[in-house]
């Protein structure tokens, strides 16, 4: 399968791609949805065993370094540009959902209450076209498409995800597209191993995702009784995910003190305050009365207990608040289902999305 491509898409849920203000959008930006892209095709082209450079030292392609990594390839990098064009097809007209404050009133033992800020995106419900466009003759296309397959129905597009922005559905998941990268077949670069024991360094690999979802229990179960307030009034189910996010820095939070815990807590959940603000491992959202998830978190000898802390305790408080949960996770306990050989693996999760 190789570009053009066009691609028909809903938003489930608000979405927000910035703008020159940071507290504004004007229109979906593909700059955006570009970022996003190549996030989960170098995970997915490191899963399979290539070469791919990090932000902090990305390829020059010059006289002296005439080859450069199989993403900037496709994606470019200084000295070679992008091999395809994105473009937004947006019809309608724009409607924007209304910022909010969420403020965790039942929390009152904390010195400050936990507050999040929701701004202003594109309401759920607009609809919209991806076209990618060639510009230049570029190996690894296949890989691209699938992993905006991947993006669309595992993640999210634009940011804010963490507070449950960015996730689309197919207008018609039988269209072209979504039909030919069903039937793509992914080759690994070369044989590796897959040794748990392995270093492997903290950049994103598809190996290391999770993804998770859950049936929002009834309103009247005994868990809800202080379920999260927004301004006084219960906000029952839209909020849920916060509240499930509340819970696990709660869970994870040290009781003596330990700076190395409390750091771990910031690392998985998120860190606003101080040199070393960072973002959430996991982003999830509510549909339909359902949570539905994703994160990663890299795994190598150092980190394998940390990851496991971490992931255990989200995936016990997604079980104490929703029923019917699904979890899955390459190479894991906290996943049996799923194959235990990576390549099967990824066709499972190109053949049987959850969304």
């Amino acid at each position: 399968m190789k570009f053009p491509v066009t691609v028909s898409l809903k938003a489930q849920t608000p979405l927000w791609t910035g703008g020159a203000d940071k507290d504004k959008m004007t229109c979906l930006r593909a700059t955006s949805i570009l970022g996003g892209l190549r996030f989960w095709s170098e995970s997915l082209l490191r899963s399979l065993g290539y070469p791919v450079c990090y932000e902090q030292d990305r390829c020059i392609q010059d006289q002296d370094k005439p080859l450069v990594c199989s993403c900037c390839r496709l994606f470019g990098c200084t000295g070679l540009s992008r091999a395809f064009s994105l473009k937004v097809e947006d019809n309608e007209a724009l409607k924007f959902s209304k910022g909010r404050k969420i403020i965790f009133r039942h929390l009152q033992h904390r010195d400050r209450l936990p507050t999040w800020f929701l701004k202003p995106g594109i309401q759920a419900g607009h609809t919209f076209k991806l076209r990618l466009t060639p510009l230049r003759p570029a190996d690894n296309q296949d890989t691209a498409l699938a992993a905006l397959y991947l993006l669309i129905h595992w993640g999210a597009l634009g940011a804010q995800d963490q507070y449950g922005y960015g996730f689309v559905a197919p207008v018609d998941e039988n269209a072209d597209f979504f039909e030919k990268v069903r039937k793509i077949t992914l080759q690994e670069d070369s044989p590796r191993t897959t040794d748990k024991e392995n270093h492997r360094v903290s950049r994103p690999d598809l190996r290391d995702f999770f993804f998770f979802s859950g049936k929002i229990k009834e309103r009247n179960d005994p868990v809800f009784n202080d379920i999260i307030r927004n301004g006084g009034q219960c906000n029952y189910p839209d909020d849920v995910p916060i509240e499930l996010r509340c819970a696990v820095r709660s869970r994870l939070r040290p009781q003596n003190g330990n700076r190395q815990a409390q750091e771990l807590r910031h690392q998985f959940c998120g860190n606003v305050m101080g040199g070393t603000s960072h973002g959430s491992r996991y982003n999830l959202t509510q549909l339909n009365g359902k949570i539905y998830g994703w994160g990663w978190y890299p795994r190598n000898k150092k980190q394998n207990a940390d990851r496991d802390q971490c992931l255990n305790a989200l995936q016990e408080e997604l079980g104490r608040i929703c029923t019917a949960t699904r979890w899955k996770e390459f190479d894991s306990q906290r996943d049996n289902e799923s194959s235990a050989e990576w390549n099967m693996y990824l066709n499972e999760l190109i053949a049987n999305p959850w969304r």
